[in-house]
């Protein structure tokens, strides 16, 4: 399923759980390997170019890594 697929209104909460959901059950097999977030802590920061629907803004952030997400298309921010 792609963006223009979902059911649900895009920037609705829904939507957003969707799309974590597909690339987490698709591209991850159900879950997503810790060992991109080896040798990041609290006192870390990550800046994300090009984050689209922000899943990987919200994978760093709920790890408690402050994160900032930035992308071309304002849609996707």
């Amino acid at each position: 399923m792609f963006v223009g697929e979902s059911k649900y209104d895009y920037l609705s909460r829904e939507f957003f759980l969707e799309q974590e959901g597909i690339i987490i059950n698709d591209g991850f097999v159900g879950e997503v390997p810790e060992f991109f977030f080896y040798g990041l802590d609290r006192s870390k920061k990550v800046l994300d170019v090009g984050c689209g629907t922000g899943f990987w803004v919200g994978q760093f952030c709920k790890r408690g890594i402050k994160t900032c997400g930035v992308d071309l298309s304002q849609r996707a921010v």
